[in-house]
This record gives C-alpha cells, sequence and structure tokens, in this order.
C-alpha cells in the first residue's frame, strides 16, 4: 500500500481527558494566534503548543525527580557511613 498524505511527526500520542480553566485556554489561544502572527504561519495548532508546553514541563519534571533520587540515594549512603 502507497503511503499517502503527510507523514506523521509523532509516533506515540495517547489521548487523555484533559479540563482546564476557561482562562487559560483564552491565553493558549493567544499565544497561538501570536505564534503564528510572528511567523507568518499557520503551523501552530492548540494541540501541538500544548504538547509543546506539556513536553517541557514533563522534562522539567524527569529532571527534579533524578536529583531527588540523586539526594535520597546520597543521603541513604551517608547515614549507612555514620554508622
Amino acid at each position: 500500500m502507497a503511503k499517502t498524505g503527510r507523514p506523521k511527526k509523532y509516533n506515540d500520542l495517547v489521548q487523555f481527558n484533559l479540563y482546564i480553566e476557561r482562562s487559560d485556554l483564552e491565553i493558549l489561544k493567544e499565544a497561538v494566534k501570536r505564534l503564528n502572527e510572528n511567523h507568518n504561519t499557520g503551523d501552530y495548532t492548540l494541540a501541538s503548543y500544548s504538547r509543546k508546553i506539556f513536553s517541557t514541563a514533563a522534562r522539567g519534571i524527569k529532571e527534579k525527580m533524578k536529583i531527588q533520587d540523586q539526594n535520597k540515594l546520597q543521603s541513604t549512603t551517608n547515614s549507612e557511613v555514620k554508622k
């Protein structure tokens, strides 16, 4: 079967329910509108911008958890050395 259409940019998307404040949604819509105006494009959508926000936040959270795990391991190691 021949491939047609635009190739998928994301291969591992998962759908889930999300409820946000209406005022937050309006802010995001305005941000998308301004992004498209600033870049003279229509490439940015609410979905793509939301994915970018989640991805950036998730990477930050992952880094914080990594630091917490290292601190916990250090704390455990230090308490064992003191015994």
